[in-house]
């Protein structure tokens, strides 16, 4: 779909749904993503690589249609990305050359339209429980988005690394827990994620719990424990094999002052046998609150370290990241952000895997540097 056909669609789906909104009760608006990136690192193209870029652009409509039914439906528009495929022989003392085909992305191909979210909320079904039906969001992605407060600079570790997908088919149930302590979400899913069909017989199931312990406390009623588990199989070369993911995770979600600890967690059978990987993210922020220019201003900082193969060979390709920066709210509904991005992967058993990372001459690469200009606007 070209760019010209992409946009004028989702300008008549608008204009459509400004026009009906006084009739139907239904609410529409949006956020928009983009940013300009400079690479410090010769990632492909280049030392001082630059390129402008919309990374996402949701159009949210919401509708009220009995007092028990809403309706919600998030179009997604994202930078697509094409791969090639290449081939490559491992060498191994001992053993036998091995071939291994890699599908690489590349840098950018367009924008493309797919729906995010297209789901119900049914309540007084079950007694202070809400049903959710349709494609929705994945419970513990939002959570961990609420920790970094930070989405338009960059994904949550345990959707970046970890590979679960922040929206999938299913059903929820949501309940609060009494006198405010929490809330606790079980979700029955596809699992292959929102961009893709099921692929196999099973569902995952998963579950979240959230707690604020001391919700009644002036000082410490910003305080939040989580705790995630999620059981389910993925499809792979005509079999199903088991995939679980769990998560813990602690915050001081103030609105001046954030922090967030979460230990991420994956397991994955295959043919070759299961492999685990483990991680955990921290990220901070701090509004000053002074005048003058540090007036609207949020200075953050987010560390990862991800090991994407405990067994083994653990540490290859392990990595660690680290985002440092500061925000500003420009306008009630526009911010904007100036931050660093870098990234540090091992060299470990490099005779074993491919690199994480390679340059334009095709060297491995052990860290890069990257910055950015982003911009966050909602509508």
């Amino acid at each position: 779909m070209s760019r010209s056909l992409v946009f004028s669609v989702l300008l008549a789906i608008a204009c459509l749904a400004s026009a009906s909104a006084a009739h139907a009760g239904v609410t529409a608006g949006g956020q928009l993503f983009t940013n300009f990136r400079l690479d410090l690192t010769d990632l492909g193209y280049g030392k001082s690589y630059g390129e402008f870029d919309v990374q996402r652009a949701y159009f949210d409509f919401g509708s009220k249609i009995t007092p028990n039914v809403k309706l919600r439906a998030t179009t997604d528009v994202y930078s697509k990305t094409s791969a090639d495929q290449v081939s490559f022989k491992v060498q191994r003392p001992g053993y036998s050359d091995t071939t291994i085909a890699l599908t690489i992305p590349r840098y950018y191909e367009g924008w493309g339209v797919r729906m995010k979210f297209a789901y119900l909320d049914i309540t007084n079904i079950l007694p202070n429980t809400t049903i959710r039906f349709g494609m929705q969001p994945e419970a513990l992605t939002g959570k961990s988005e609420a920790f970094w407060g930070y989405r338009f600079v960059e994904r949550v570790q345990i959707d970046l690394d970890g590979g679960l997908s922040p929206a999938d088919l299913g059903v929820s149930l949501l309940r609060d827990l009494p006198r405010g302590f929490g809330s606790v979400q079980i979700q029955a899913q596809n699992g292959p994620s929102y961009a893709r069909r099921e692929d196999n017989k099973y569902k995952d199931i998963s579950a979240l719990v959230q707690l604020l312990p001391a919700n009644k406390n002036p000082m410490w009623k910003f305080f939040t424990v989580q705790g995630y588990l999620r059981k389910g199989y993925s499809r792979a070369s005509g079999k199903d094999y088991r995939r679980d993911v769990w998560n813990v995770g602690a915050g001081y979600l103030r609105p001046s002052f954030n922090l967030g600890f979460e230990l991420n967690n994956t397991s994955n059978e295959s043919s070759t046998g299961d492999v685990s990987a483990r991680g955990y993210s921290l990220c901070f922020s701090f509004s000053p609150g002074c005048g003058g220019q540090t007036k609207d201003c949020t200075f953050f900082t987010r560390f990862d370290s991800w090991d994407p193969n405990m067994g083994k060979n653990g540490g290859d390709n392990a990595r660690t990241r680290m985002f440092l920066g500061v925000s500003r709210q420009m306008a009630k509904n526009v911010r904007c952000a100036f931050d660093y991005q870098g990234v540090s992967i091992s060299q470990k058993n490099r005779s074993v895997t491919e690199p994480f990372l390679k340059d334009s001459h095709g060297i491995a690469l052990e860290k890069t540097h990257q910055v950015f200009t982003h911009f966050e606007v909602k509508f």
